[in-house]
């Protein structure tokens, strides 16, 4: 099985079932329910997905619609879920998982199937205090920003076991935007005004698909520090500035061993010839299939901000963009014979949206050359890696 399968797999995860499913046997043309269900102590709408898998080893994946949801807070609060889009369930009210209250996540599919939880709550507590960012070599021998989350423990209550996310965003210069444009509206005239599309600044955003997890081997307490992740110095996200938020999630220890089967299976090209698991035991109960586990957990978070030039020096011939931009094109800007008809590849390539004014050639030359360079849009555009509106809580 691809490593893709089982890992949609994880992160359709947050209900699972306490009848162990023995993965071997779900390669079938019956549907498996798909649930992703974290519960955290963070004032706001909770969201719950569903969705449906045919086969473990088929990437199809396919949204549950038109289920009822609800968590149920010490058999008295009821929090109904309503869906916002296909397979996505938004609590009806903001609420948050309070210390030392358990919860049920109850499921009613369209087709009437029942699925329940055992009762979970929230296992402890951890405070991010530090991100740290270390100059370190990989295993290739490469520089690497390695990204650390530190702890001094002074917070920490019964937590051992942990889970990471992590939100990247980063600001994308075009390399070739231009101050002036083609009037599209005056086509096929070639007209050059100013440039009013402000595409020249972009802010990326990445999110983290990967299953981090850690353990600490200390005693509450105890200090702890993790690495999260590396980024190499020619990584794109940060040939300007770049920001991470980092979410820690503080996992009971059955959460955190359900997690640890699914990534250890994830790390097999085959699933069943390489690493096969027996069966992964969730927490829902149901008589039909499911795979996920419904996870309550306290969430920590911290944020960074840091520029390229913080740690490595600045080379203007080693800019990092996705796009090789130095070839610039200079169309004929007559009519072409073309097979049996004509062409106008000036004309062409500017309606065609894909190129850019760049300037002038500059130079005399004869009237059936184009007087001006064009520049790929990619290039001149920053727009195909980012949006133009900076986040409300970005910081020059």
């Amino acid at each position: 099985m691809k490593k893709l399968s089982i890992f949609f797999i994880f992160f359709v995860i947050a209900s699972g079932c306490v009848k162990q499913i023995e993965l071997s046997s779900i390669v079938v043309n019956e549907s498996v329910l798909v649930v992703d269900a974290l519960l955290t102590d963070e004032l706001k709408h909770q969201v719950i997905k569903l969705s449906k898998s045919i086969a473990l080893d088929s990437t199809n994946i396919i949204k549950e619609s038109n289920a009822q949801i609800k968590i149920t807070e010490d058999n008295s609060n009821i929090y109904n879920f309503s869906e916002k889009e296909k397979g996505v369930y938004l609590s009806d009210k903001i609420f948050k998982a309070k210390k030392g209250s358990k919860y049920t996540l109850e499921i009613v599919t369209s087709d009437g199937s029942k699925y329940i939880s055992t009762e979970e709550e929230i296992y402890g507590y951890n405070v991010i205090d530090q991100i740290e960012i270390k100059k370190e070599k990989n295993k290739f021998d490469e520089e690497v920003l390695s990204i650390y989350v530190k702890s001094d423990g002074s917070n920490n209550e019964n937590a051992q076991y942990y889970r990471y996310r992590y939100e990247e965003n980063y600001k994308i210069i075009a390399p070739f935007w231009r101050d002036e444009m083609f009037d599209m509206t005056k086509l096929p005239e070639l007209v050059i005004v100013p440039n009013t599309e402000f595409s020249k600044i972009c802010y990326g955003l990445n999110e983290s698909s990967e299953i981090i997890l850690k353990e600490s081997t200390f005693a509450d307490k105890k200090n702890t520090e993790f690495l999260i992740f590396n980024l190499k110095e020619d990584d794109f996200k940060i040939s300007h500035r770049y920001s991470v938020l980092i979410k820690q999630y503080v996992q009971s220890p059955e959460a955190f061993s359900f997690s640890n089967k699914v990534l250890r299976n994830s790390t097999s090209q085959s699933l069943f010839v390489q690493s096969q698991p027996g069966a992964i035991t969730g927490n829902i109960i149901s008589d039909k299939r499911v795979f996920g586990y419904f996870e309550v957990s306290s969430v920590s978070t911290k944020r960074i901000f840091f520029n390229h030039s913080d740690f490595f020096d600045y080379n203007p011939q080693n800019f990092i963009y996705p796009e090789t931009c130095g070839d610039l094109y200079i169309p004929f800007i007559k009519a072409r014979k073309d097979g049996g008809g004509l062409r106008y590849p000036l004309r062409e390539a500017v309606e065609s949206g894909d190129w850019l004014y760049y300037g002038q050639n500059g130079l005399d030359l004869d009237q059936d050359i184009n007087p001006y360079r064009l520049v790929r849009k990619d290039c001149g555009d920053c727009t195909k890696y980012g949006s133009k509106i900076k986040p409300s809580f970005w910081i020059d």
